[in-house]
Parts: C-alpha cells; structure tokens; sequence
C-alpha cells in the first residue's frame, strides 16, 4: 500500500514533515513510522495526544528513556484536567513531539545547522549521536511544566500548591517509580544498592519556590561518578576536580571543558533569571514562580545523574544482586528490542552529552523571555537599561556557534505553532484562529537552503514569531524564512 496518500498535503506542515519521517526515518530499526503518520494525520485533539503519547515513549524507548514519559504523562494530566495557573497556556505533549521531527527536519535540510551540530558532537567526541541527543532538547524540554504555579505578586505566600504537588510527584519517582522500572522492587533492594552506590536517593523538600529550586539544583557528590567517567577518558584532559554538584555550575565547568566557555556567562545569566523569578517575580506580571525551561533541564540532569551514580558506582562483580539487576535490564531490553545490539551505558555518555543536553533544554525559555520581560527597566529613570543588564551575564541572543544544539531547540520552539489547543478553551470562540498543521506552509528552499515557514495569512502569528526568534536567537534569518 502507498503510504503517501491525499491526507498529507505535500505543501502543509504535516505533509513535509510526514515526507522527511516516511523517507529519512523508515530505515531507523523499530522507529514509530506507523505511529507518526497517525500523529501527523490526526484532524482530533484527543486522538493527536494519544498518538504523541505513544510514539514519545517509544522513542525514548529506543535510547533507553523511556523513564521519561513519568514526567512527560504528569504534565499531560494537568494541562487536560486544566489544572494550570496560566490562562494562555497551550498544549505540550504534541508540541514537543512536533519540535522533535521539526528538529530533525532542519538539521536534514540546513547546511549551516548541520554543520554546526556536527562539528559540536565532534568536539566532545561523540560524532553522530544527534539523533540520541536531541531527544532531552525537544521531547523533554517542557517536563518542568509539571512545576508550574505561579504566585501573584500581591501574594505573599512561599509556595504553591502546584509546585508542591510537583514536587510529591518528583519525590515518588526517585523512591518509588524509577527503582520499579528498573526492576527493583523490595524497599530492602532499594537500600541495599543505595548504600553500595553511596548516594542520597533524591527527595525535595516542599514548604516554599526556594527550598524546591534549591533541591532541583543540589546534585548528590559526583566524585564517584567522576572516576567512571575518567576511567574512560583516558589520554584526554582531566576532569575538573571535584565536580561541582551545584547543577548551573557543572553546566559552566562541562562547557569550559569542552572549549564553550562564552556559555559560561550565558548560564549565569540563566541562574539569575531563575533566582530573580523566584524571590522578586517576573519584570513584566510581577508573578513568581519557577521557570518552566531550567526546571526541564534540572529534572533532566537530576534523574539521569543518579541512575548514573547506582549504575557505576559499584560495577559487575561487586555485588550478586547488583548483577541480576544488569542482567534483568539486558534481557528486558533484547525482549522489548529484538534485533537491536544490547543496551550499554557508558559514563562517560553522562558528561559529554547528558550534562551538555540538559543545560540545552535549561536555555530554552529564558532566552525566548527576555531580559526586559525577566528584570523590568531594573534600574532608576535616569538609567539606562543596559546598565541594570549587565550584572548577569550574557543575556544577548544565542549564537548557533555557541551552542547549537540549545540554539536548535529554541529556534524549533519558536516556530512550532501549529495543532496546538488552548488550556482556556477560549480560542473555540474568540481572540487569534488556531493554527493548524495542515494549512501552514512548510519547505526547504533549495536555492538558499533556508526553511520556510508560512502562516499562509495570519500576520500576527507571524510577526509574535519573528519577534520571539528576535528576542532569543542571533542570525535567525539566514537559516529561517517565516512569512504570512
């Protein structure tokens, strides 16, 4: 059966990217083909969210993250329930698969984005592992939506509801859900490895946005990890002694190493952006709360880290029970995956990718924000405002030579505005038309190799945009065409 079919316009968003899944993505073993042309086919909210659903966790599936979907199923829940503060909130779970293949379509069609992506992954030493990586940036990137209860500004309240609801999910996963998935099962097993491992099972405390942030950001001792890692890094410079387990600081240390150091004061503007919402609120509505990006990117690091820690901390041999767990995970994975080499982990996959994809997903919001937006003027009327700037690092748009792979993400997030519904329910009725991937005009320009993306008549989706990519993206415009 011809699996090209009237469905898909060749023109339309949903019928390019089903042409890059169908044609690029087929030869990929046990990838979710079928899966996406239901997604990318469906004309129903209900029915889209099922099949983001589904194809997500295979995905991560695939590259052994599927522990991920907990996170990706909590923040589903909320935003179909309404349970969120936020009135102009829209769907997440079908955005992030859209940035997902958006993601991969770009980087397939765009010299300068491949390029550049390929030349970072080749600096750390993990050439063609894009595919593996980009999951934390697209996939997961809006897991901290699940942390998402602002205070108002007149409120004089610590905490959230919300947040401490959150962060009792957090809580079960790292001593209950994560241990279950990897066959664990006995709170006694649980110990057991805990104190071979040496590490404190993660747990937040709840009582206010601060003791939540602080916990998100406080990584267990790395200095065991540290020793895996280096033990495969032989020849190659030493790791940074110790490492720091405050996480934006293992973010700046981990650029630093890999030669990125002009990110170094981008994540310090990160972590002031992510203190000054907390304690003082948003420049522009005075709310506060916990950004939505650096948590993803804190709760990424966070649970992939400690799996890390248990995994290596004692290796083959050291323990009996230790080993019939490695040996459960094997043959789970040669059951669910026939065909597919065994599953391995290696640590140092933690720093040159997790710890690199994770402070990615981190940027994502704060940039396309603002520091006008995240600050105010910050500064007395007689002022400038590059003046009350200039204490917190770098807070200009992203280059794509500095990071790449945030720089992707972003851009993606922007541009993906498409098969989208509103929390509100409102735009049923009033206010900007839905836009839908079947009428949005998607393309690669085969002359200047741009990506086009045309809101096909809707101005002010448009130029909202252009005005996002402005604010968080440097040079857009030469990778990017977005018309109306």
């Amino acid at each position: 059966m011809n699996q090209t079919t009237p469905l898909f316009d060749s023109g339309s968003a949903v019928g390019e990217l089903w042409r890059y899944v169908e044609q690029s993505l087929g030869s990929v073993p046990l990838f979710p083909i079928a899966g996406l042309r239901a997604f990318l086919g469906s004309t129903n909210d209900e029915a889209r969210l099922r099949y983001a659903t589904s194809c997500s966790e295979r995905i991560l599936a695939i590259n052994d993250m599927d522990d991920g979907e907990y996170f990706r199923r909590a923040v589903l829940q909320r935003e179909v329930h309404g349970d969120i503060a936020y009135q102009l909130q829209r769907d997440h779970s079908a955005h992030t698969l859209y940035n997902y293949l958006l993601g991969l379509y770009v980087y397939a069609e765009n010299q300068k984005v491949r390029d550049a992506i390929d030349a970072a992954f080749k600096a750390r030493g993990i050439p063609w592992q894009f595919l593996q990586v980009w999951q934390f940036a697209s996939l997961l990137h809006d897991v901290g939506y699940l942390f998402e209860g602002p205070i108002p500004a007149l409120d004089w309240a610590v905490q959230s509801e919300n947040v401490k609801r959150a962060a009792q999910k957090y809580n079960d996963f790292f001593a209950y859900v994560l241990w279950e998935k990897s066959h664990v099962t006995t709170g006694a097993d649980i110990e057991h490895l805990r104190q071979l491992a040496g590490v404190e099972i993660p747990c937040l405390r709840t009582e206010s946005l601060d003791e939540v942030a602080h916990g998100l950001a406080t990584l267990r001792p790395l200095d065991g990890l540290r020793k895996s890692v280096s033990a495969e890094r032989t020849g190659k410079p030493p790791l940074p002694m110790p490492l720091p387990n405050d996480a934006f600081s293992l973010w700046q240390a981990n650029y630093n190493y890999f030669g990125q150091s002009n990110m170094k004061p981008r994540v310090e503007y990160l972590r002031e952006s992510f203190r000054r919402m907390i304690s003082y609120g948003r420049g522009d509505t005075g709310l506060r709360l916990l950004d939505h990006g650096v948590c993803s990117g804190l709760l990424q690091l966070q649970w992939s880290t400690f799996f890390f820690q248990i995994w290596f901390a004692v290796g083959k041999g050291a323990d009996t029970r230790l080993d019939q767990l490695m040996h459960d995970i094997e043959e789970e994975w040669s059951q669910r995956f026939p065909g597919l080499p065994g599953v391995t982990y290696e640590a140092d996959w933690w720093w040159s990718a997790v710890v690199w994809a994770s402070a990615a997903a981190a940027m994502h919001n704060i940039y396309q924000i603002g520091p006008k937006k995240i600050f105010g003027s910050g500064a007395p009327e007689h002022e400038t405002t590059e003046f009350s700037y200039k204490f917190v690092g770098n807070c200009n748009p992203l280059e794509l030579a500095e990071d790449p792979l945030a720089y992707l993400g972003i851009l993606v997030d922007c541009l993906q505005e498409w098969d989208r519904y509103s929390l509100s329910g409102e735009p049923a009725l009033v206010g900007q038309m839905p836009a839908q991937g079947a009428t949005v005009g998607l393309q690669s320009d085969p002359t200047s190799g741009k990506i086009i993306v045309d809101f096909r008549g809707d101005q002010g989706r448009a130029k909202k945009v252009v005005e996002d990519l402005n604010t968080a993206l440097d040079d857009w415009n030469s990778l990017v065409d977005v018309r109306s």
